[in-house]
């Protein structure tokens, strides 16, 4: 009787939570071999003043909120743009963690987000990621709630997520999602196209309950395109900015 009891409140406990809007806060952090980094970019001839604002922005932690509801969310950084001109002139592209929030639909699949090259804007759309989660019988605490691990593989990544069941979203910070709980901490070990390893990582911080419940923006600005127009013109824009950066390409 006291374990149906106690199944019932969780169960009630869990229903009341998918009908509350949630804020979620998490740190983000960075690993990279920053030697390994600039190897990469030589071409860029950068001065030190330069390369150390980069490791600077590189290895500084980030801050991020997750505003939820029960088939909606926007993540958004919380500290400032930089609006460096390494960031913006060298590069010319802003990191996927960047400053513009990212919508997700997780009823209709689908994400939307502002993206720059080159300081324009362009508007991307395209579905949501399926990720082969592979959950465990692991479980630990984090912020007083119980968590599972779960894990996904692919030729250039492994993904560590822990999710919480008694939080009944089935998202995470950024493109994360798909697990039967919101992701509280997520390990991304991943190998750049250059053979170049870095980890990140995201810490939850806090979970709230949404007083205001404000209706959740869709970014707007930008010119519409999917995801792999978006590639495309980081592709372009890249192989221009190591031309004019490496003085033009080798002829025969």
């Amino acid at each position: 009787m006291k374990k149906t009891i106690f199944l019932l409140l969780l169960s009630f406990s869990s229903f009341i939570l998918a009908q509350e809007n949630l804020v979620v806060k998490y740190e983000y952090q960075w690993d990279i071999d920053f030697e390994e980094f600039m190897k990469n970019r030589s071409e860029m001839s950068l001065t030190p003043e330069i390369q150390k604002q980069i490791q600077e922005t590189l290895t500084t932690p980030r801050y991020f909120t997750l505003r939820l509801s029960s088939g909606e969310s926007v993540y958004s950084e919380d500290e400032k743009i930089d609006n460096s001109q390494w960031g913006n002139g060298a590069t010319g592209t802003r990191s996927s963690h960047g400053a513009n929030p990212l919508y997700k639909n997780l009823k209709e699949n689908f994400y939307l987000q502002t993206k720059v090259v080159a300081r324009k804007n362009f508007l991307v759309k395209d579905e949501l990621t399926e990720y082969g989660w592979k959950i465990s019988k692991e479980t630990k605490e984090i912020l007083g709630y119980e968590v599972r691990k779960a894990e996904f593989s692919d030729s250039t990544k492994t993904i560590i997520a822990w999710y919480a069941p008694k939080l009944p979203f089935k998202n995470g910070p950024e493109y994360l999602q798909g697990l039967p709980g919101l992701i509280l901490d997520v390990e991304i070990d991943q190998t750049t196209v250059n053979n170049q390893k870095s980890k990140s990582i995201w810490k939850v911080l806090s979970i709230e309950v949404d007083k205001n419940s404000l209706a959740l923006e869709k970014p707007t600005k930008g010119k519409p395109m999917n995801e792999k127009e978006f590639q495309q013109i980081v592709k372009d824009h890249h192989k221009k900015s190591k031309e004019m950066y490496g003085g033009g390409v080798d002829k025969d």
